[in-house]
C-alpha cells in the first residue's frame, strides 16, 4: 500500500502510480456520479469540497494531494491518503478523533483503539449509522416487489408450473404470484444484512443513540423475509438494480455504502476491469464541524449546505454569504474562518475573503483557526496609507489572527486523547473562550 499525506506534493517515483494517472485532475463531481463513496455524501454538503475539487491536482508541474484523505483500490494496488499529522506507521489518531466527535460515537477508548489500525471497512463501517440517518429521513423506502404464494387465498396470476409441482395431488392450495408495493424490498434487504454483519463486527457502532438504535430495529421490522442464506441474491439484485429515483438520493448513496461494507467486488471509476473505487473524505468538512462542537456555545455557524442563518453584502438579499463563525457579542463581534492547511498557506485570496466578512459585519478582530504540528499564534495588523504619498503604517485597531490548534503525538489513542484536550484547552484560551 502507497501511504501518502494530504496537501503535500507527491514524490517523483510515484507519480507513475496507476490509481493517481487515473484520478489526477479528475472532479469530485466526476466521481460522485461514477459512485465513489464520498463524505460528506454530496457535494454541496461542503463549501470546501466545490466541484472542481480533486483527490490529485496538477499545478505547474506538479502534483499534489488536495483536502481529502481515505482509501483509493483498483483491486491490485492501494493508496491510503492520511491526514498530514499521522506520525506512525499504522494510526491516524486525529481522523480517528474527528470522526468519532463529529460522528457523535461516544465510545470507549478500547473500543476505538481496538480498530486504531483503519482499514477500508473500518471507514465504512463508521460513516454507515451517518448514511442510514440521512436515508431514513426520508422516510422508509418501498417499492414494488413479486411475491410467490401457494394457498387458498387467490389474489392475482397462477403460476401454472410451480402450481403443477407443489399442488398434485390437489388438496385446496393454489400457487400464484402478485406484484405489491411493499417495504420488504431488496435495498432494505440489503441493508439489513449490513446492519447484521456490523452487529458482528464493531456493534458498539449501532448502541450509541437512540435515533440509532430505532432505525436499525425499524429495518429489523420491514424485512420479515431476511435470511442471511439469501445474502448473494440480494448483492445481485442490488448491484444491477441502483435506485436511481431523485427523491430517494440518500438510499442511493446508502446503496453504495452497504454494497461496499459487504462485498470485495467493489464499484468504482473507469471504464475497465481494474476500476479505481474507494472512500475520499473532505478532511476541511470534518475539521469545521470538529471546530464548531469545540466554539458553539460562542459562535454562530452558518452552514451552505442546510441554507441556514445565510448573510448577504447587500440588500434584496444580493451577495449572498456564509462566513464558518460569527461571534455572538453584538457589541464586539469577531468572525471566524475554518482552514485545514498550514498557516504559512493561508494567503491573499483567503485575506481578501475575511476583510470582507469583517467589513460585512462591522469587525476589528478576525481569526484564522487550523490545525498545526506546533502551538502558533500570529497577528496580522491592517496596513493603512498608500506607499505614493508615505510609508504604509500598521493600524493596530484592526488584526487578524492565525491561531493554530496543536495536533499532537501520541504513542496510543488514549494519550493522544488525552493530549489533545490539552491543546484544546491552549487554543480555546487564546481565542478568549
Amino acid at each position: 500500500m502507497l501511504k501518502i499525506s494530504d496537501n503535500t506534493e507527491i514524490e517523483q517515483n510515484n507519480l507513475a502510480h496507476s490509481i493517481i494517472n487515473d484520478l489526477v485532475n479528475k472532479s469530485l463531481s466526476t466521481l460522485d456520479r461514477e459512485r465513489f463513496i464520498i463524505f460528506p455524501p454530496l457535494l454541496k454538503d461542503s463549501d470546501d469540497l466545490d466541484e472542481d475539487n480533486c483527490i490529485f491536482r496538477t499545478f505547474n508541474g506538479k502534483t499534489r494531494t488536495c483536502n481529502i484523505v481515505g482509501f483509493l483500490s483498483d483491486g491490485e494496488n492501494e493508496i491510503h491518503i492520511h491526514s498530514r499529522f499521522f506520525e506512525s506507521q499504522n494510526e491516524d489518531y486525529f481522523l480517528n478523533y474527528m470522526l468519532q466527535k463529529v460522528l457523535h460515537y461516544n465510545v470507549t477508548i478500547n473500543e476505538i483503539s481496538s480498530s486504531d489500525n483503519h482499514s477500508y471497512y473500518d471507514l465504512l463501517v463508521y460513516l454507515f449509522p451517518y448514511y442510514l440517518e440521512e436515508a431514513m429521513r426520508k422516510g422508509f423506502y418501498k417499492e414494488y416487489v413479486y411475491h410467490s404464494y401457494n394457498d387458498g387465498n387467490v389474489r392475482c396470476q397462477i403460476d401454472i408450473n410451480r402450481h403443477i409441482r407443489k399442488n398434485v395431488p390437489f388438496i385446496g392450495n393454489i400457487a400464484y404470484s402478485t406484484r405489491e408495493y411493499s417495504f420488504d424490498n431488496k435495498l432494505n434487504q440489503l441493508i439489513r444484512h449490513t446492519i447484521e454483519k456490523i452487529e458482528v463486527t464493531r456493534p458498539f457502532l449501532l448502541n450509541e443513540s437512540s435515533t440509532i438504535r430505532n432505525n436499525v430495529k425499524r429495518i429489523k421490522e420491514l424485512t420479515p423475509s431476511y435470511s442471511h442464506y439469501d445474502l448473494e441474491d440480494v448483492l445481485f439484485e442490488n448491484k444491477f438494480n441502483t435506485i436511481k429515483h431523485g427523491f430517494y438520493e440518500e438510499y442511493t448513496q446508502l446503496q453504495t455504502l452497504c454494497l461496499q461494507i459487504l462485498t470485495d467486488e467493489r464499484i468504482g471509476f473507469g471504464a475497465n476491469d481494474q476500476k479505481v473505487h474507494g472512500i475520499i473524505i473532505d478532511i476541511a468538512w470534518l475539521w469545521e464541524e470538529y471546530l464548531n462542537l469545540l466554539i458553539k456555545d460562542h459562535f454562530y455557524h452558518p452552514q451552505n449546505k442546510v441554507g441556514t442563518m445565510p448573510h448577504y453584502y447587500f440588500n434584496n438579499s444580493n451577495g449572498k454569504i456564509y462566513p464558518d463563525f460569527i461571534g455572538k457579542i453584538p457589541d464586539n463581534r469577531v468572525v471566524a474562518d475554518a482552514k485545514y492547511k498550514p498557516q504559512n498557506n493561508i494567503n491573499n485570496n483567503d485575506y481578501s475573503q475575511i476583510l470582507s466578512y469583517m467589513f460585512r459585519f462591522n469587525c476589528k478582530q478576525a481569526y484564522f483557526l487550523h490545525p498545526s504540528k506546533e502551538e502558533q499564534h500570529i497577528i496580522l495588523y491592517l496596513m493603512e496609507g498608500v506607499s505614493a504619498e508615505a510609508t504604509p503604517t500598521k493600524n493596530k485597531d484592526i488584526k487578524v489572527e492565525k491561531i493554530g490548534l496543536k495536533i499532537p503525538e501520541a504513542n496510543g489513542y488514549e494519550k493522544f486523547v488525552d493530549r489533545i484536550k490539552k491543546s484544546e484547552k491552549q487554543f480555546l484560551d487564546r481565542l478568549n473562550l
